[in-house]
């Protein structure tokens, strides 16, 4: 009977080594300074480590310098006592010198007298996560820089109530309304009333793909009727559909196609 429990034990133990070892996260434990004591193969492939170089240190020592403080001050929440778990979002360096994004899940665990032993660490590998969050910010960094310089309107509206949700400079400065006003108002309000319906089912047409341009009036906040070509399109902004539309001075062109017209008469 012993040696079957003792026989249980041992491969309970293995079991537990086995799922330690092979985890699909870095899996550490931690003593209360800092040091490794033991690391799994998933956390050395993260930091670029062997297992023996990162038993001879501490994570200090890998920690980018700018998280040095940050790191600290979440350490100094667990020997405070405020927390007994926490999670936390810093840069290691790897061996070869690139920087390395992690997420980490840190437990304490006491002794039997209560007395805090050493630190669970789950680490997640998140730089490519962090990599694409980096780029959409660049590029709606550069869709906002675009968007408030082009040389075009540009208004956004839900595609349901089509309340316009943004518009740049440049529509501000055809319609003649602030942006606050402009916010204030449908896409349908741009428009004069008798063309509303024909300018709304035009933009329609645009987004189901049945015609490229619409070129129609819209109306200014003097009551001048100004004629645009509007391009429409749908665009995604965090998760939702909203519209796009496109809006082009058109006067100087209508003007000289007038004057072409009299002059062949």
């Amino acid at each position: 009977m012993v040696k079957e429990e003792a026989k249980s034990l041992v491969e309970s133990k293995k079991f537990l080594h086995e799922i330690f070892e092979h985890a699909a996260v870095g899996v550490s434990i931690v003593n209360l300074e800092g040091k490794w004591l033991q690391v799994n193969k998933k956390l050395c492939k993260i930091v670029g480590y062997s297992k023996k170089e990162l038993l001879s240190t501490g994570y200090m020592k890998l920690t980018h310098p700018e998280d040095i403080k940050k790191t600290k001050e979440f350490v100094k929440k667990f020997s405070s006592g405020k927390i007994k778990y926490g999670y936390l979002e810093k840069r290691y360096i790897h061996k070869k010198k690139q920087v390395v994004w992690v997420f980490l899940s840190v437990s304490l665990v006491k002794d039997s007298s209560g007395k805090p032993s050493y630190f669970i660490v789950i680490t997640r590998d998140i730089t490519q996560r962090k990599k694409a969050e980096e780029e959409l910010k660049e590029s709606e960094e550069k869709y906002i820089a675009l968007f408030n310089n082009a040389v075009d309107a540009i208004f956004i509206a839900d595609p349901i109530t089509r309340q316009i949700i943004e518009c740049n400079k440049k529509a501000e400065k055809l319609i003649g309304y602030s942006r606050n006003k402009l916010l204030s108002m449908r896409a349908d309000d741009l428009h004069p009333k008798d063309i509303r319906k024909e300018a709304m089912t035009g933009f329609k047409k645009q987004l189901e793909g049945k015609s490229n341009l619409e070129v129609t009036e819209i109306l200014s906040k003097d009551n001048k009727r100004i004629p645009v070509a509007i391009s429409a399109s749908s665009i995604n902004i965090n998760g939702k559909e909203y519209i796009q539309g496109i809006f082009r001075d058109i006067t100087q062109r209508k003007k000289a196609e007038e004057e072409l017209k009299e002059s062949e008469e």
